[in-house]
């Protein structure tokens, strides 16, 4: 009986470090945004036109910039991450996996699921977000590898803003 409670104890233990150390916060200061990703990101990028991140063994690549378009809105974000997904060459033969509405926190947006052409990862994800409560747009493109889906779903909707 102490045996089992002694792995009941030590697996709950276990599972409480691997979760601290798995799941890490970012905060985009320069737009008053966050995001989660898992602990073995490593930053590339930080300044006021692009963040950017990738996973340490490479099977994740995380960027965000800053969308200047007074034109955006509810009506045309579709249409205009469509037209962006063609003019990156992130549809292979138009093969979009799946694309909808999305709706995180402050932000409300359109997102996509693609197998990009020459890119180093087997899948895209991109996403326009705007913040209802601020004037604040976002492209974000998360690339990765087969296997890697779940992980990239739960980046792209872990985003929230700040104040």
């Amino acid at each position: 009986m102490k045996r089992l409670l002694l792995n009941v104890i030590l697996t709950h233990v276990f599972c409480i470090i691997s979760y601290s150390s798995y799941s890490q916060r970012y905060e985009w200061d320069y737009y008053e945004i966050g995001f989660e990703v898992a602990g073995d990101f490593n930053v590339s990028e930080n300044n006021g036109d692009q963040f950017s991140a990738i996973s340490s063994d490479a099977e994740i690549f995380v960027h965000i910039e800053p969308w200047f378009d007074e034109d955006l809105n509810e009506d045309n974000i579709e249409d205009v991450i469509l037209d962006l997904a063609d003019d990156l060459e992130y549809n292979e033969g138009n093969e979009i996996v799946k694309n909808d509405y999305i709706e995180i926190d402050d932000f409300n947006g359109y997102y996509l699921l693609s197998v990009p052409r020459d890119y180093p990862f087997d899948y895209v994800f991109i996403a326009l977000l705007m913040d209802i409560e601020s004037s604040t747009n976002l492209f974000i493109s998360i690339g990765f590898n087969e296997g890697n889906i779940e992980e990239a779903e739960d980046i792209l909707y872990s985003f929230y803003a700040y104040d």
